[in-house]
């Protein structure tokens, strides 16, 4: 299989996953909060690269 068509399904997917959440970005995390927890439930792990705590960076436009 070439990469073009492994990355083609990949964003077929996303694509499809996102509009039977009606492209609402809070949706698709709650799924796939939950769909992780399923998962855990049978002994898949994620690896996370969050830190435990966020932080909101925000610019203000150059005047001038």
């Amino acid at each position: 299989m070439k990469t073009e068509d492994i990355l083609a399904e990949i964003h077929r997917t996303r694509e499809k996953q996102a509009a039977e959440c009606n492209f609402d970005p809070k949706q698709i995390g709650t799924r796939m909060r939950a769909r992780q927890k399923v998962n855990a439930t049978r002994g898949v792990r994620y690896a996370s690269f969050a830190a435990t705590e966020s932080c909101i960076l925000r610019e203000e436009p150059t005047k001038g």
